[in-house]
């Protein structure tokens, strides 16, 4: 009798760590080492928001802006027969230089949009769309070889259009572009709410060291163009509290992603994770945010897929 009361004592101990255990458990980021989701962030009441169907619906001309949209981003454009170029036109330019981060290759360009260096706009406008010129930026000489002015195709074209989308045919079009836009359009809505009206309370050291070494390079940078840190921040039109909101900003979308899928209980697979890892170029053993930029993007990208999978299936769309 009494060894067989002290098994139950056993038991009943062992099953009270158990249960101690698991009310202990932490909720931690998959990305950020350590951090404590339930702890450190504090989410809104979104599961009773409510949709109308109506604020989904999407017409034909928004259907041809996704579509010019998609064709775009995918580079689908056809050489057209302009011969000098002009702002707002797409130029496929080649773009080499004695300097690494000014040898970019061959990429469509448009014109005005500023997005490369400022002086590659005034270098090729004006010019024949095949042409050659040379610029100097930063004391770097960059050779412009400018390949055609493009555009994108008619979207009227149904069969063309078809065919990009390798689709039977454009009623499919139709129905594929409707249901990802109804997805993106609660995902957003929802995500957008859930990031307005949620708080974290402590953000992970991360965050905090990404800052950091943002401004170490601009300090860098400011240094080798022999300017204080102030003129060089003018120089780029940004300042210190814009470029720390920046980070913040971009950090605290997967925050709330990963505190969402965390409190639905759909977190991403470990094994998942460690997937991204190996496929991931400049693959590193931790857990943490120090991982290389591309497992970071392809880790983000998935955490976004499964969130509007969750989102989408779990808010309430009414008549």
């Amino acid at each position: 009798m009494f060894y067989k009361r002290k098994i139950i004592s056993l038991i009943l101990i062992l099953c009270i760590i158990l249960f101690n255990g698991c009310l202990a458990e932490k909720h931690t980021s998959m990305f950020f080492n350590g951090y404590d989701l339930r702890k450190n962030v504090k989410l809104c009441d979104y599961k009773d928001i409510k949709i109308s169907k109506s604020f989904t619906d999407i017409d034909d001309e928004d259907i041809k802006s996704i579509i010019q949209m998609d064709m775009s981003a995918n580079n689908f454009y056809i050489k057209t027969e302009k011969s000098i170029i002009e702002t707002g036109d797409i130029v496929l330019v080649s773009i080499k230089s004695d300097k690494k981060q000014y040898n970019i290759g061959t990429m469509y360009y448009e014109v005005g949009s500023e997005s490369i260096f400022n002086e590659l706009d005034s270098a090729i406008k004006g010019k024949k769309s095949e042409d050659f010129c040379e610029v100097t930026v930063d004391k770097a000489k960059i050779f412009l070889t400018t390949q055609g002015i493009y555009a994108l195709p008619d979207v009227e074209d149904k069969q063309l259009v078809t065919d990009f989308y390798e689709m039977k045919n454009y009623e499919d079009v139709e129905k594929f572009i409707k249901n990802r836009s109804y997805s993106e359009i609660i995902y957003n809505y929802i995500f957008d709410y859930i990031m307005e009206n949620s708080e974290i309370i402590k953000y992970p050291k991360e965050v905090s060291e990404n800052i950091e070494k943002h401004i170490a390079d601009i300090t860098s940078a400011a240094e080798s163009e022999n300017m204080t840190v102030e003129e060089y921040l003018q120089e780029i039109g940004l300042s210190e509290d814009e470029i720390r909101n920046s980070v913040i900003e971009y950090y605290s979308q997967y925050i709330f992603a990963e505190a969402v899928l965390d409190w639905e209980n759909k977190m991403i697979d470990l094994q998942e994770v460690e997937e991204l890892r190996k496929d991931s170029d400049g693959y590193k053993t931790i857990d943490t945010a120090n991982e290389s930029d591309d497992f970071q993007e392809k880790y983000f990208d998935l955490l976004l897929e499964v969130l509007r999978s969750v989102i989408v299936e779990s808010t309430q769309v009414v008549d």
